[in-house]
């Protein structure tokens, strides 16, 4: 059942980006990231998705979280793989929707890390890290990478150093369900995926 749920998650948030896709899953002791220079509908027929869902859903660890991304590009050429997502740095995976307008700025306040993309998205794990440096908690980490950027911003993250999912907005598109168990979390960054979905 998860296997089609996320597959039609895939095809539905195909309207959000035909360039790209991929997807990260975290199981008790690792998180598996695999990304493409392909649109979704692509994606979900490769070999190598299916092969990770097998492995995924076989595995003896349960899984506890998997994110999905369908990419439009904005910044930095799809055909290079480090520039699809999921964004891997400093052991948190990231996804990002929206466009972070001032990262000529940020990346400057950064200089010092070295800069593995060419997308806005990769300041996301590069500031939370920072901020994370300083002794402050999860959320503060946020809330502190909220107020340093502008433009909109939906984003979902695991981290190696916490068995968490972690979903922030700023402008309050990120839409969720649960089943009638409370067993099963599932979030879109539009309404009607998830009407759909359903």
């Amino acid at each position: 059942m998860l296997f089609s749920i996320s597959k039609k998650l895939f095809l539905l948030s195909e309207s959000r980006g035909k360039e790209a896709s991929g997807f990260a899953a975290i199981l008790d002791d690792k998180i598996v990231v695999h990304k493409t220079p392909y649109p979704a509908s692509k994606l979900v027929k490769s070999r190598e998705y299916k092969t990770v869902f097998r492995q995924l859903f076989h595995s003896l660890n349960p899984l506890q979280a998997f994110i999905g991304h369908s990419r439009l590009v904005t910044d930095g050429y799809e055909h290079e793989n480090q520039n699809n997502q999921p964004i891997i740095k400093n052991g948190i995976v990231a996804v990002h929707n929206g466009i972070i307008v001032n990262k000529h700025q940020l990346w400057e306040k950064y200089k010092h890390i070295e800069r593995e993309t060419e997308l806005d998205s990769e300041l996301i794990p590069v500031i939370l890290h920072e901020e994370l440096k300083k002794k402050n908690e999860k959320v503060e980490a946020l809330r502190q990478l909220f107020q340093l950027i502008y433009g909109m911003t939906n984003i979902a993250l695991f981290s190696v150093d916490y068995n968490n999912l972690f979903l922030a907005t700023n402008n309050g598109s990120l839409y969720y369900l649960t089943d009638m168990m409370n067993r099963c979390f599932i979030f879109a960054s539009e309404r009607f995926i998830l009407r759909k979905l359903i």
